[in-house]
């Protein structure tokens, strides 16, 4: 169900008793329950704005206080230890990308989990990254040979960031450390640096908020959306990546290509929410049950609206697919990722 920004839906019907929704079994199970969310960035970004929202809902529908921190630090990675460390004591959840999770836990040889520590309880909206930018940097000049990027984490940005820029041909800076993108983006801003990433939503309001200090340069897609359909794709016809491409030699526009399509298949935008996979299989399936009504609900929709914000929820199944795919493509490029992690950290 996907939910204009400017249009509010006056709902005309109550939310559903909490005994009508789930099974009393989920009842019993989750309202005794010590829950708490975990937000990786800091307060008043967009996933606090979504993991507040959904935490008052699913708080009102399981009849008990969620409680919300933020944790910041380690671009994220402080909050998924915390997530994924979790004791039998209190069930913590985390709104975050499932590429972020995945980018981020696996192939890193300093933490002891993967993003297998991770369950899918629900994928709740899907958007593409956008390079916001100088807006006097032309990107599909093929002189254009280096760029300086700031991003809170590389680990979770690694691709949209590191593996595109290599794919079009850049080579590149990364300062890390900001405090979430609204921090890198205020660094566009000062010239710090060239450009940062961020999804298409948060882009396009500092685009916005910013006048013509800001240009939204390229959309990690294969064609233009229709959202925004003057930003250059990625690759695909009228991309920068074609710009860039028109000197290379046959071998070098197969290699990069092949990068390029890495980057489509791990740098999109998906906002979800998890917990650990060691919370009991009990448990686990009565969260996901209160978590896809939650996230499918009128309520849920309509506060988000109030605040700027858009919900696009995919049912529990379909997210644990995606999920498992986003891990599955991972695995399968890890060796590459892992060679360029290395050669970009040398």
């Amino acid at each position: 169900m996907l939910r204009s920004l400017t249009a509010l839906a006056v709902s005309v019907c109550a939310v559903p008793a909490f005994a009508d929704t789930l099974p009393q079994s989920c009842v019993n199970a989750l309202e005794s329950q010590s829950i708490g969310l975990i937000v990786p960035n800091r307060a008043g970004g967009g996933y606090d704005t979504y993991g507040r929202a959904i935490a008052n809902e699913l708080g009102d529908l399981i009849g008990t206080r969620i409680h919300v921190s933020n944790v910041v630090g380690g671009g994220g990675l402080m909050a998924m230890s915390q997530v994924a460390n979790q004791t039998e004591d209190e069930i913590l959840l985390i709104v975050d990308g499932v590429e972020e999770i995945v980018n981020s836990t696996d192939g890193n040889d300093i933490l002891p989990f993967g993003s297998n520590a991770f369950e899918m309880l629900g994928i709740f909206y899907t958007e593409q990254e956008v390079w916001l930018a100088n807006p006097e940097i032309d990107f599909s000049d093929p002189s254009l040979s280096t760029l300086v990027f700031s991003t809170s984490s590389i680990d979770s940005n690694f691709v949209p960031l590191v593996i595109a820029a290599k794919a079009l041909g850049f080579s590149i800076e990364v300062i890390g450390g900001y405090g979430g993108s609204g921090e890198a983006i205020a660094a566009v801003l000062r010239g710090e640096t060239d450009l940062t990433t961020a999804s298409l939503t948060t882009t396009m309001r500092a685009a916005e908020n910013n006048n013509n200090d800001l240009a939204l340069a390229m959309i990690v897609s294969d064609e233009p959306v229709a959202a925004a359909p003057s930003i250059r794709p990625m690759i695909g016809p009228n991309s920068i990546f074609d710009a860039r491409s028109a000197n290379w030699t046959e071998e070098e526009r197969n290699d990069r290509k092949e990068l390029a399509e890495t980057v489509l298949a791990l740098g999109t935008t998906r906002r979800a929410i998890f917990t650990a996979s060691s919370v009991a299989p009990d448990i686990l399936t009565c969260m996901r049950t209160a978590v896809d009504h939650v996230l499918s609900s009128d309520a849920l929709a309509d506060t988000l609206i109030l605040q700027g914000r858009s919900v696009a929820p995919l049912p529990s199944l379909v997210s644990q697919e995606i999920f498992s795919r986003v891990q599955t493509t991972f695995d399968r490029h890890a060796e590459q990722i892992a060679e360029m992690r290395e050669e970009f950290g040398n």
